[in-house]
């Protein structure tokens, strides 16, 4: 059976099941969840230890492996033992370069074909076989390899379970989930790391929505009650011989409102 990463596994197990389109797990979960795996899968290779407040390389010798690699290069240089969470914040800028080389790994070892953006599967098997193999042991209490423990707790620590299986077989197996992710020795830490980075950014997504449905709320409230007494705002601050002509410039001044939007936008959405 051909070998994979543990990144090149979690991004199987996020392509549809015939094909076509990796699930659109949210760029900040997915990083997270790249850089842990690369972290995790250097663990289980013996390259890296790690406890909760710091990871290390315990064999600076190259894997082999193109993305992990220089991850293995960055942890040994490093003089300072840095806790899981700093260096996942560190490759974080890293991930989506490395999510392009493990899909173009896989495309050039067969297991993926590229028709324009769609990546198909090929005849190659072992592709398929990790999405089974994960769901076989979802539902049932088959015992897990080190490696599948791993998967599955970086796999829920991007929320990728609540993207690719339905509601009800979510509930079906959120307690062997946790169940499976406890058994996980050697990356626990690391996986807890991602976890609660994602969480962070999750409330953090949950407020900025609550904010600009305020501020929205606000805006459509504020021309609402402008538009509702247009004729007497044009009376008061345009006045005129023809009242026609007051509620015009009444009208004009909502307009411009509507106009400095998308300037608004352009201008202040830059600066953040």
């Amino acid at each position: 059976m051909e070998k994979f990463s543990l990144i090149e596994e979690l991004l199987l197990l996020t392509l549809e099941d015939r094909g076509g389109e990796f699930d659109k797990v949210p760029e900040a979960f997915l990083v997270c969840g790249i850089a842990g795996g690369a972290l995790i899968d250097l663990s289980l290779r013996g390259k890296l230890d790690s406890d909760l407040k710091a990871v290390w390389a315990v064999d600076r010798s190259p894997t082999g492996d193109s993305i992990l690699d220089p991850v293995l290069a960055a942890v040994a240089g490093e003089s300072a033992r840095l806790d899981p969470r700093a260096w996942i914040v560190r490759l974080s800028p890293k991930a989506m370069d490395m999510r392009a080389a493990a899909i173009k790994g896989l495309v050039d070892r067969g297991v993926l074909k590229k028709d324009g953006h769609r990546y198909i599967w090929t005849d190659n098997t072992a592709g398929h076989a990790t999405k089974k193999r994960i769901f076989d042991l979802l539902f049932s209490d088959d015992i897990p390899s080190p490696e599948d423990v791993a998967l599955i707790a970086m796999a829920d620590a991007c929320f990728v379970f609540e993207r690719i299986l339905a509601s009800a077989e979510l509930k079906r197996v959120r307690y062997r989930i946790q169940q499976l992710c406890r058994l996980d020795l050697i990356g626990a830490q690391i996986a807890l790391a991602a976890q609660q980075l994602n969480l962070e950014f999750r409330a953090a997504e949950r407020r900025t929505a609550l904010a600009g449905l305020a501020g929205n709320v606000l805006e459509w409230y504020d021309f609402g009650v402008y538009g509702f007494f247009a004729v007497a705002v044009g009376s008061q601050f345009f006045p005129a011989q023809d009242p026609t002509t007051s509620l015009l410039a009444s009208f004009g001044v909502f307009a411009i409102g509507f106009l400095a939007r998308p300037l608004g936008g352009a201008v202040f959405g830059y600066v953040g």
